[in-house]
């Protein structure tokens, strides 16, 4: 379990990585990142709380009242990142969040920075291993490894997935789906027509679509290893995580690991993004200095 001395440390110093190069493609993949990252964690998850059958409607306003209950969260990260050509990274990081507006992750190498993200209402911060003057060996930063036209509108949307938003203001699309799951669409990621299939028995997202004007899939977010997460802002000890094999009043279905893939214009791959994330705290104190960039990052537009 992260406790938030150690979440502090963690920004402080770096963490154990193993490398072959450092790429990732441009601007959707720090959104995707985000997205991703933010979406959760824990391993072995016990089975999760089954809802009676319901229509679309009372199945999202059930999500979304489960949505409001998330206020902070922190996780350590593993990140593994794919391109286009196969070529692979993986590295380690720390997550916390604070809804609805800050959010901060930061990834090591071999114990050194290679990414920060950082968001603080309407701004965001990026800082890459070629922005610390401490680190005089970047040769495992390809120049075009991490987006340089991210911008905090993009940030925001990402971080918005964790919120009620987008189920609140969604609606069922008819004539897909089947008795397991259902689709709805909505706004999202800067999209206003953003996909989403639900699974119908446990009420939980399992992936996001985003498709162009000509119907072809663009980017797909797969949620998955769900666990039930009870809220602990009731108990006396709040920073203590608990996991529930029922069904529980207050109760955050969080995904374990998350797919992220990118389709070309021409149908080609391009690119994959897998985060999984453990050790989790949900819903316990966070100290302010865990939103500070650091001095080297650059504001996004």
């Amino acid at each position: 379990m992260i406790q938030v001395a150690h979440v502090q440390t963690l920004f402080g110093r770096g963490a154990r990585g193993n490398v072959t190069r450092v790429f990732v493609q441009a601007r959707r993949w720090c959104v995707a990142l985000l997205a991703a990252a933010t979406l959760g964690a824990c391993t072995t998850p016990p089975p999760l709380p089954l809802y009676a059958p319901m229509q679309a409607p009372d199945a999202l306003r059930t999500i979304a009242q489960r949505h409001r209950l998330l206020q902070t969260l922190s996780a350590r990260a593993d990140v593994r990142l794919i391109d286009a050509n196969g070529r692979s990274i993986s590295l380690d990081g720390a997550l916390v969040v604070s809804m609805p507006d800050q959010m901060r992750l930061r990834c090591w190498k071999l114990g050194r920075a290679a990414l920060d993200l950082t968001v603080k209402g309407n701004r965001a911060w990026l800082m890459t291993a070629r922005d610390e003057p401490a680190v005089t060996d970047t040769t495992f930063i390809n120049p075009g490894a991490v987006p340089q036209s991210a911008s905090t509108r993009q940030m925001r949307a990402a971080l918005d997935l964790l919120g009620p938003a987008f189920f609140e203001s969604a609606a069922e699309l008819p004539g897909l789906g089947g008795p397991e799951v259902f689709w709805v669409s909505g706004p999202a990621l800067g999209r206003s027509d953003a996909r989403c299939e639900i699974n119908r028995a446990t009420l939980t997202p399992r992936r996001f679509v985003i498709v162009d004007d000509t119907g072809q899939t663009r980017a797909e977010l797969t949620l998955s290893n769900y666990v039930a997460v009870a809220d602990q802002r009731a108990q006396a000890e709040p920073t203590q995580v608990r996991l529930f094999p029922t069904a529980f009043v207050g109760t955050l279905t969080i995904p374990t690991r998350i797919d992220v893939r990118a389709v070309g214009p021409d149908g080609a791959p391009g690119g994959q993004i897998t985060v999984e994330l453990d050790e989790l705290e949900v819903n316990a104190p966070l100290a302010s200095a865990a939103f500070v960039p650091p001095s080297t990052a650059r504001e996004l537009p």
